[in-house]
């Protein structure tokens, strides 16, 4: 399995008008019959899992050129168009935006059907979708909330989720592409990945960083081989030294505070900047957790991640175990590759403008104008050979953005 981008964008507030929305989804409607028509499916999802192409789409139907709602508004459009006036080309899209997000399951077990898909493909794909929300709220923590969730599928096996997370404290969304790449690569196993964001963050607990291979393999070998008394004493014994070198009186402290009061742990523990592990969960409830695991067939962490009720606090509490018993800490890193700036998805909004105004205001007369010869490009052979070559290179400038 392969994580193929994450992009941070700003929070922003406001609305698509109806009119715009109209001529949003006309527009990806073109755009992604050429694209299918001389790719196929396959270069479809490619496309989609770039997260710079997905922003210069965004850009050139004319949403906001960087703010969150080029996500939750972009993948509306493509799942109005895909599921119906492209439904031909089997392709189909599941999920959205809040409550959206929760319902890929009943809505899988809906379009399946329609792509010939067995109920065994169907639990396939829900387990997929779980697992790529698991692993960038729990398995990587940088502080993002997840609210938005769509996943693309088809009938041969190939899938796309993107996703996008919130953190309301540097108003910033992040979102994530998740490509079907190799089916038999494990989603935690250090992952490729191509991230790309405007900032990096300091002190992200990253466990399925290659860095934290040990500390994966010892969590998972305290969840299933330890017995639960030894793994809650292990747990007990950190929360009590972490509160007693803690200097805040709340019970929160950063590790650089924990390590820089403790003369037995200093020079072992990596220096890692301002993580911050927050009260860690209640014993009765991670008592709780480790048992559930105990009955579940917990093979791999991947499995692990799935176990209901496993999620980022008790993540935290078996890695700091790991790290202050074991000395095998995790990884605590951001999973940003390339900042934002390095890339010019930018550019794409001068095609017709932005809703925002930026770079300039959307003007609907334009706006339909390179509909009317899109379209007929498409539907007939009308155009004059001046016309095609001009909409066939706007189409080409499009497409060679990876």
């Amino acid at each position: 399995m392969e994580l193929r981008g994450v992009v941070d964008l700003p929070l922003h507030d406001g609305y698509v008008p109806t009119w715009l929305f109209k001529r949003m989804r006309r527009l990806t409607t073109v755009v992604f019959k050429v694209l299918l028509d001389e790719f196929g499916v396959e270069k479809l999802f490619e496309r989609l899992s770039n997260p710079l192409w997905f922003q210069a789409l965004n850009n050139v139907i004319g949403m906001d050129w960087n703010s969150s709602g080029s996500t939750t508004v972009t993948c509306a459009v493509i799942k109005l168009v895909l599921n119906n006036e492209l439904r031909g080309y089997g392709v189909r899209v599941v999920g959205g935006k809040g409550v959206l997000s929760r319902e890929v399951p009943r809505e899988l077990r809906y379009r399946a059907p329609e792509l010939g898909l067995s109920e065994e493909d169907v639990d396939y794909l829900i387990k997929v979708s779980r697992l790529v929300a698991k692993v960038d709220t729990a398995a990587v923590q940088s502080g993002y909330t997840l609210y938005h969730h769509v996943l693309l599928f088809d009938g041969e096996g190939r899938w796309l989720v993107i996703q996008q997370g919130m953190r309301t404290d540097v108003k910033l969304a992040r979102r994530y592409h998740w490509y079907h790449g190799s089916v038999n690569k494990l989603f935690t196993d250090d992952p490729k990945e191509k991230v790309v964001a405007l900032r990096f963050h300091e002190g992200v607990l990253n466990l399925v960083h290659r860095d934290s291979a040990r500390c994966r393999e010892t969590i998972l070998d305290l969840v299933c081989n330890e017995p639960v008394v030894r793994t809650m004493r292990y747990l007990r014994y950190v929360k009590s030294t972490i509160k007693a070198h803690s200097s805040m009186k709340s019970g929160l402290c950063t590790l650089d505070e924990f390590i820089g009061t403790s003369n037995t742990f200093s020079k072992e523990l990596p220096q890692i900047g301002t993580t911050i592990y927050y009260r860690l969960p209640g014993d009765e409830y991670v008592e709780k957790v480790l048992r559930k695991v105990k009955e579940c067939n917990v093979e791999s962490f991947d499995d692990l991640l799935l176990v209901d009720g496993l999620g980022p606090a008790v993540l935290r509490a078996l890695a700091l175990i790991a790290e202050v018993i074991y000395r095998d800490p995790p990884a605590y890193c951001d999973n940003v590759t390339h900042l934002v700036d390095e890339y010019d998805p930018f550019k794409f909004s001068f095609a017709l403008g932005g809703k925002d105004g930026v770079p300039y205001p959307i003007s609907r007369e334009l706006y339909d104008e390179v509909l009317n010869v899109l379209e007929r490009l498409i539907s007939s052979k009308e155009l004059n050979q001046g016309e095609r070559s001009h909409v066939l290179e706007m189409y080409r400038r499009l497409r060679s953005f990876t």
